[in-house]
């Protein structure tokens, strides 16, 4: 009999949230540099300081990423059979997934909104992601751990994130 359970992949949240954050900075990098050159400078920064502003505190009130507190509550291991996941391959996934999605915000940036309001939400799901980031390392160094993350493999059902942590060796 043949299964269509799918092998759970992991890859460690510190990996995976750098190379998140970076693929976000590029992105609101790129969209208010294109406000800059393409629309008025002010406006465009202004925009961008005053959404990144209005994005961080609704993060810190209702967080956009909602991985970090899960992070202090990981289950012991990855379950057997999970397949490991090298960061530059995630890079390479992810980058094409945000290519996309760049896409789309260039859609709505050319028809509904400045490109420093996608910049500065975009510049705050990078700080989110580096406040994230500092909490796992955080955690990994306090309990000599290595954080892993169960990546979603589907879009059409949704999964809810499971965390694992693997003892270090030799510390």
């Amino acid at each position: 009999m043949a299964t269509t359970e799918r092998p759970t992949v992991v890859i460690d949240v510190v990996a995976k949230w750098a190379v998140d954050a970076t693929l976000y900075f590029a992105m609101a990098a790129g969209f208010l540099l294109w406000g800059v050159i393409a629309r008025s400078a002010t406006v465009n920064i202004l925009t961008f300081a005053i959404m990144a502003t209005v994005a961080m505190l609704v993060d810190r009130l209702l967080p956009m990423l909602p991985d970090t507190p899960a992070l202090t509550d990981p289950h012991e291991a990855a379950p057997d059979g999970a397949v490991r996941r090298t960061w530059q391959r995630y890079a390479v996934g992810a980058a094409g997934v945000m290519a996309i999605l760049c896409a789309v915000y260039a859609v709505l940036v050319v028809y509904f909104v400045p490109p420093g309001f996608m910049a500065g939400w975009l510049t705050a799901l990078c700080v989110a992601r580096l406040r994230g980031l500092a909490t796992a390392r955080e955690i990994e160094r306090a309990s000599h751990v290595r954080l892993s993350a169960r990546l979603q493999l589907s879009i059409w059902r949704r999964r809810t994130p499971a965390y694992y942590a693997t003892p270090r060796l030799g510390v």
